[in-house]
């Protein structure tokens, strides 16, 4: 989804909610006018009715747009064709021998990275945009983005926006869906791709501000998928799965990134990360469980890191 649906928070002050697509003038402008002045509890009952009332026919008048856009998107991707296939999903069943090799090679495969001196293994290049991702686990997102066709994909961890980028490309060949990526650091911002489908948040993912807005840009739509590539420190890691998981719905994915440092198996020396805060997280909530059948490549950067919500 653009900047631009973001920006509705500031519908008060313009007065006007800009749709998804606003940006390449797709769609119009849809008016929204309240009172804004004046807070909606202390009106008068006739006049909080009429905000309220005409506050929904701008969410209605939005969704709408959000699906003549999608529409025009689907016409417009002649050669894109999705078909009914669904691969069999199963946990590797691999017996020690196996393991100790998976193991090691996937150590060699991180760890020949060497903090970005040596082979380039997952610093990833889409469409001239650099992002740190295993490919495998690229074509798992891509499968459950086809499966489960999210409204909203929440990703923190914006980086250069090499991966919101790709999450955006697939939901364009779908044909539904916005991505919503947030980062601390705005350093890359001016490098960082537009897409009619992207909202980008500074802020720190958990700050109760950037939540706000998040929420707002949701706007109740309920179909949505996280993925969390921030600080992978333990605490804010259990910190971002205490705050997002009410956004994923049963039998939605929360994908916690890089559970494999701290020795899981690789990185020794990275100190409680993704992995421990996965542990405190699964043994307060119930909801989820860890679906390693989504590992079903066996190598992959997110090991118990699949989050699916059964409750």
């Amino acid at each position: 989804m653009s900047e631009a649906l973001e920006k509705g928070e500031h519908l008060a002050a313009s007065g006007a909610w800009v749709s998804s697509s606003a940006a390449s003038q797709e769609t119009p402008v849809i008016p929204f006018q309240i009172h804004h002045r004046i807070p909606l509890l202390r009106r008068p009952f006739y006049q909080r009715d009429q905000a309220l009332a005409e506050r929904n026919r701008a969410i209605a008048e939005r969704d709408r747009a959000i699906a003549e856009r999608d529409r025009a998107i689907a016409e417009s991707c002649t050669a894109r064709q999705v078909g009914p296939f669904r691969p069999s999903w199963a946990e590797p069943a691999l017996n020690d021998e196996e393991r100790r090799v998976v193991d090691r090679f996937h150590d060699i495969y991180y760890s020949k990275l060497d903090e970005g001196r040596g082979l380039h293994t997952i610093v990833l290049s889409w469409m001239g945009h650099e992002m740190l991702k295993c490919p495998l686990d690229l074509w798992v997102y891509q499968e459950l983005i086809v499966a489960s066709r999210p409204d909203v994909i929440l990703e923190t961890g914006t980086y250069r926006g090499g991966s919101a980028l790709f999450l955006a490309d697939i939901c364009d060949l779908v044909g539904h869906g916005d991505v919503v990526t947030i980062d601390v650091d705005a350093s890359h911002e001016a490098g960082r791709p537009r897409h009619p489908r992207i909202t980008y948040l500074i802020g720190s993912s958990t700050a109760p501000d950037i939540l706000a807005r998040t929420e707002r840009i949701l706007g109740g739509r309920t179909n949505v998928m996280v993925v969390l590539d921030s600080d992978h420190r333990r605490d804010h890691v259990l910190e971002e799965l205490r705050s997002y998981c009410r956004f994923v719905p049963v039998g939605g994915y929360l994908i916690v990134e890089d559970t494999n440092v701290n020795g899981h198996p690789t990185y020794p020396d990275f100190g409680p990360g993704p992995w421990e805060a996965v542990d405190a997280f699964l043994a307060e909530n119930d909801r989820f469980t860890a679906d390693r059948t989504r590992e079903r490549f066996i190598l992959t950067m997110n090991p118990r890191g699949f989050l699916r919500r059964v409750g």
